[in-house]
C-alpha cells in the first residue's frame, strides 16, 4: 500500500513538469528577452491570412474558404483571453482604439509579410504603424501562412503474429502552419517569430487478409473473420498513394478533418513560447497544478454504542483548476473501549487516504468540495485487562487487527481567502470492507461522521 501511494505521488508530479506546450520553430533576435516585454505594451493585429493558393482535391473548395473580417477580429480577441488567463507578466491589446487602428491599415497583410521576411519596413509603412499603435511599442502580427487538404496511405505489416492479415491507413489530412511575428516599433524590425504546424487528420483504418489461412498456423485467428478478402488490386502489391487514389478511392475519408478545435487550441502555445521569466513561467505552471493545501481535519464518527475520534493529516493541489487530488493518513481511535464476549476492548484506527475531490468557488470567501476520501487501513484491537493497583497490566493485553478498504464520500465547505489560512465543515457517509475480526463487525463504525479542518492554501512553492 505505501508503495501505491508513493507512486501516486510520482504521478502527481509527472502532471506538474508535462503541462508545459510547444510551438515548432522559434526565430528570436539577439539581446530579446522578457525584461524587453516585461517593460513595454502589446497591440495585435486581426488574424491576417497569407495563405495564397491553398491545396486541396477537387470538390474541396469550400473547406478552405477564408476566414471573414468578423472572424480574423475574433481570434484576436480569443487570443487576447489566452494571453490574460495565462501570462499576467505582458499586456496584450486584441481590441480597442489601437487595434481597430492598425486593423484599417490598407496593405497589413503586404507590411506582415515583410515583418515575417524580417524585410525594413519603408518610411511611409512605419509611419502608418506608429500613427495607428498609440505608443504601445510591439505589433504582433498574427498570420495563417499556409493551408493544405490532402490524403495520405501507409501500410503496416504484419500486424498480427501470424501474418494472417495487414492494417491499411487510409487518412485525409489538413494541414494548417500559422506564424507569430513580433515586431519592435523602437527599432524598427522583427524581434520574434514563433511557428506552429497543425495537423488534425481523419483515419480509416482496414484490415485486409493475406491470402494465408488460419487453418496453416498455431494460435488465435485475431481479428482474421473481421478483416477483408484482398481484392485484385490488394493482390497486385505495390502499394503506394496515387495506386490506392486510383483503385481505392472509396476507404479514404469523404470528409477532412475541421479546423477547430486544433486552429485556436494552438493560441496557448503561441502565448507560452514567448520569452518568460522562471519564476513567471512557474506560475503559469500552477495554473494547471496550483492551490496547494496542507490540512488538519478532525473526524467523528461511532464505532459500537460510542463514538470513534481520528485525525486526518494531509495535503492535496488542484489540477486544471477544478480538480483536487491529495494524500494523507487518518489515525486515532475509539473515545470509549468496546465489549465483546463480556471483555472490553480498545480499538485504533489507522488509514492511507487518497482524496479526490472537484472544487467549487461560490463567492471570494466559500467553496464547496464534493467528493471522497479513498484508501486502505487496518483497526488495531487490544483486549483491556482488569487494572489492579500497582501492578502492570502492559503485559497482559492481546493485540490483534483488522485490515479494510475504505471509500467515504464527503461534502466540505471551505471558509476563508482563495489564499491563506482556512477552516472547513463536512459530512461524509464511510464504508469498510473486508472486516472479518468480530470486536469490530458486531460493534461496526457507523454510517455517518462529520469534520472540522484547519487549512492554509498557497499558490506555488
Amino acid at each position: 500500500m505505501l508503495r501505491f501511494f508513493i507512486l501516486l505521488g510520482s504521478f502527481v508530479l509527472v502532471i506538474q513538469s508535462c503541462v508545459s506546450v510547444q510551438v515548432d520553430k522559434i526565430d528570436s533576435a539577439d539581446g530579446f528577452d522578457w525584461e524587453t516585454l516585461k517593460r513595454d505594451l502589446i497591440v495585435m493585429t486581426p488574424l491576417l491570412d497569407l495563405r495564397g493558393d491553398v491545396t486541396r482535391p477537387p470538390g474541396y473548395d469550400v473547406d478552405v474558404l477564408p476566414f471573414s473580417q468578423k472572424q480574423s477580429i475574433a481570434f484576436a480577441e480569443i487570443f487576447k483571453q489566452q494571453f490574460f488567463k495565462l501570462r499576467k507578466d505582458i499586456r496584450v491589446f486584441g481590441a480597442g482604439g489601437a487595434f481597430e487602428s492598425i486593423a484599417k491599415i490598407p496593405n497589413l497583410e503586404e507590411i506582415s509579410r515583410k515583418v515575417l521576411a524580417k524585410e525594413k519596413l519603408s518610411l511611409s509603412e512605419q509611419r502608418l504603424l506608429n500613427r495607428a499603435r498609440q505608443d504601445k511599442r510591439f505589433i504582433f502580427f498574427f498570420n495563417f501562412v499556409e493551408e493544405r487538404l490532402h490524403f495520405e496511405y501507409s501500410l503496416e505489416e504484419p500486424v498480427d503474429a501470424n501474418g494472417l492479415y495487414v492494417e491499411k491507413n487510409y487518412d485525409a489530412k489538413r494541414t494548417m502552419v500559422l506564424k507569430l511575428a513580433l515586431w519592435d516599433t523602437k527599432d524598427a524590425k522583427t524581434v520574434f517569430i514563433s511557428e506552429k504546424v497543425l495537423e488534425p487528420i481523419i483515419r480509416n483504418k482496414i484490415l485486409v487478409r493475406t491470402g494465408l489461412s488460419p487453418l496453416a498456423v498455431k494460435g488465435g485467428r485475431g481479428q482474421y473473420d473481421s478483416a477483408r478478402e484482398p481484392d485484385v488490386y490488394d493482390r497486385m502489391g505495390g502499394e503506394n498513394l496515387e495506386n490506392e487514389l486510383r483503385f481505392h478511392k472509396g476507404r479514404f475519408p469523404t470528409a477532412f478533418p475541421g479546423r477547430e478545435p486544433d486552429f485556436t487550441g494552438s493560441f496557448d502555445d503561441f502565448v507560452l513560447a514567448l520569452p518568460i521569466k522562471k519564476s513567471e513561467q512557474n506560475l503559469i505552471e500552477y495554473e494547471y497544478f496550483t492551490f496547494h493545501r496542507p490540512e488538519l481535519t478532525l473526524r467523528n464518527s461511532e464505532l459500537g454504542s460510542g463514538a470513534m475520534s481520528t485525525g486526518f493529516l494531509g495535503t492535496s493541489s488542484i489540477i486544471y483548476n477544478r480538480f483536487r487530488l491529495g494524500l494523507g493518513v487518518e489515525f486515532g481511535g475509539a473515545a470509549d473501549s468496546v465489549k465483546h464476549d463480556g471483555k472490553d476492548y480498545e480499538i485504533s484506527k489507522f488509514c492511507f487516504c487518497l482524496t479526490t475531490d472537484l472544487e467549487w468557488e461560490l463567492t471570494d470567501y466559500i467553496r464547496v468540495l464534493t467528493g471522497s476520501y479513498l484508501g486502505a487501513g487496518n483497526f488495531g484491537i487490544a483486549e483491556k485487562k482488569d487494572e489492579q493497583i500497582f501492578e502492570d497490566t502492559s503485559e497482559g493485553k492481546s493485540e490483534t487487527s483488522d485490515g479494510f478498504w475504505y471509500a467515504a464520500p464527503r461534502v466540505r465547505f471551505v471558509f476563508g481567502n482563495k489564499e491563506g489560512f482556512q477552516f472547513g465543515l463536512g459530512a461524509y457517509k464511510q464504508f469498510h470492507a473486508g472486516l472479518v475480526e468480530p470486536q469490530i463487525t458486531q460493534n461496526k463504525p457507523g454510517s455517518w461522521g462529520a469534520e472540522i479542518s484547519l487549512m492554509a492554501t498557497f499558490r506555488g512553492f
